[in-house]
């Protein structure tokens, strides 16, 4: 290609359209990077809120296996302060993943899923646990309490 049958303004032109033309091309790659890079962080976000509601899950549950567990609200109302926000927080935290599952396309979402709906049962199955085992004068203590008083009261009838 001799580049002497050309003008200085067709070569002007020429050399133009290829610097505006790899201009738009770079611009067109960097602004999909970048809306690439914000869903991204989004997600990450979005990942970072679940991991604390996870973490408050937690605190929940021992909340109420150490303090709950020896308040009488839990057995004659059958439900205690951790309980109802243990609901609340299993709510939101199937919100949360319903909300990440719309908008980016992630395989674990299925098994977190699944994972947190392990965790509510085995919750629920330790509260009835609790409830059945009961304390002071309710369920299988409470029983076992008004046995005992029963022997000790007949025992000191015959003292």
């Amino acid at each position: 290609m001799n580049l002497r049958n050309y003008t200085i303004r067709t070569l002007l032109k020429v050399t133009a359209f290829v610097v505006i033309f790899t201009l738009l091309v770079f611009t067109l790659i960097f602004l999909s990077q970048q809306r690439n890079s914000q869903r991204q962080r989004e997600a990450l976000i979005s990942l970072e809120h679940l991991y604390q509601q996870n973490i408050s899950l937690k605190q929940i549950k021992d909340n109420f296996i150490y303090r709950d567990t020896r308040s009488e609200q839990l057995y004659k109302l059958g439900y205690s302060n951790s309980t109802l926000k243990h609901d609340s927080l299993i709510r939101v935290c199937k919100e949360t993943l319903k909300q990440i599952g719309n908008h980016y396309n992630y395989n674990q979402l299925d098994q977190i899923g699944q994972q947190l709906s392990t965790y509510n049962k085995k919750f629920y199955g330790v509260k009835e646990l609790v409830q059945k085992r009961g304390f002071k004068d309710f369920g299988i203590e409470g029983e076992l309490r008004a046995k005992i008083h029963a022997v000790e009261s007949t025992v000191e009838q015959f003292i």
